[in-house]
């Protein structure tokens, strides 16, 4: 009889070869990288616990033709210690028979002792799995923001990787995006600069250990928050690094008369769309710290910045050329009725380092 189990370590070559063929097509064999990362994201990792393991689906025949990662978070409701089951890469082979495989292994990754099971990247499917079992999406943490910086550049960005064109047209691109800069009134200018309190508040660009500093200092505003030991979170913030789709890491952090406004955490390449990680700013501090980031990303030669909404920065994107978007949904199934009141009242902190975005099969070469 089909079944599930806790994922083990020998399970992980059927893992890498189902992953390969729903994610990859099946075409070729599985690299050895991908099998590797694997290994280290779901069986060896700071975030693995043994009480809430990656599920796999069997068949009767013992093959592995479904899974789901699960990694623990510690949260922390002012003094009251939380646990937090994140899920990701949720797959069942096309083989598998059973219409409900995927229903299976998600009510399985509901079951354990934590206080909420949640996911930022659930797609249309998955997020119908999700509300059908009785999860609540959370729109406030559900959409992405992109803000055009060039937008010929970034035009030629999104379709040259479909036609293979981008190194004929880029020049052509940065050509037509001074024009626009030189012919239109500067707030609809290729690149405005976005402003800030002249004299009031400047950013510097840091280092991946001054960014863990800050990041444990800005997220106090949250009622509920994670709670990562600091080399777990340097831990974090070191696999994040590593995006070679994406670009360089970029650090960076608002100051304003030697206090902490915000700092912030992007990947990008010359041409490329920014992609933010993380931003954080203290209450008050939002929209300058918002100006701060988009002007470093344009200095950068990002074409766009694109990063997931939360909740506090909504308001500062009033006003500015802000499109949003739902790439993929936030959901939370809890059986704590005022830990869901909490959380659908965007008193979490879900996104960015709490989510998947730490996760190098997100913009990684494997």
């Amino acid at each position: 009889m089909a079944h599930l189990r806790p994922l083990t370590s020998t399970d992980i070559p059927d893992v890498a070869r189902l992953f390969h063929k729903v994610f990859n097509g099946g075409k070729g064999p599985v690299s050895p990288e991908v099998v590797s990362y694997l290994r280290a994201l779901y069986v060896d990792h700071l975030a693995c616990a043994a009480d809430i393991p990656p599920l796999v689906y069997l068949d009767q025949g013992d093959r592995i033709l479904g899974f789901i990662g699960r990694h623990a978070i510690p949260f922390a409701r002012g003094e009251e210690p939380l646990r937090a089951a994140l899920c990701s890469t949720i797959m069942v082979d096309a083989d598998a028979r059973d219409p409900l495989a995927g229903a299976r292994l998600l009510r399985g990754a509901f079951d354990g002792p934590q206080d909420f099971t949640f996911t930022e990247s659930a797609l249309d499917v998955s997020l119908h799995m999700w509300r059908s079992a009785g999860a609540v999406p959370i729109a406030g943490h559900s959409l992405d923001w992109l803000y055009p910086i060039r937008p010929v550049t970034f035009a030629v960005e999104i379709t040259g990787k479909r036609h293979r064109l981008s190194p004929v047209l880029r020049p052509l691109a940065k050509a037509a995006d001074r024009l626009v800069n030189r012919f239109t009134k500067p707030e609809m200018a290729a690149a405005p600069r976005q402003r800030t309190a002249a004299g009031q508040s400047e950013v510097s660009v840091t280092s991946a250990d001054d960014f863990t500093d800050h990041f444990q200092a800005l997220i106090g505003r949250f009622p509920l928050q994670p709670k990562w030991r600091t080399e777990q979170l340097r831990a974090l913030v070191a696999e994040a690094s590593a995006k070679q789709k994406f670009g360089q890491p970029v650090f960076g952090s608002v100051h304003k008369a030697g206090r902490l406004l915000g700092a912030f955490f992007y990947h990008v390449r010359p041409g490329g769309v920014a992609r933010v990680v993380q931003l954080l700013a203290l209450p008050g501090a939002e929209s300058e710290v918002f100006s701060h980031l988009l002007n470093h990303a344009s200095d950068m030669q990002a074409s766009a910045v694109r990063g997931r909404v939360q909740p506090f920065l909504m308001d500062c994107m009033l006003g500015r050329r802000v499109v949003l978007l739902n790439a993929a949904s936030t959901l939370v199934h809890t059986r704590n009725p005022k830990l869901m009141a909490e959380l659908s009242q965007g008193q979490g902190f879900l996104n960015g380092l709490a989510g998947e975005q730490w996760s190098r099969l997100l913009g990684d070469v494997l």
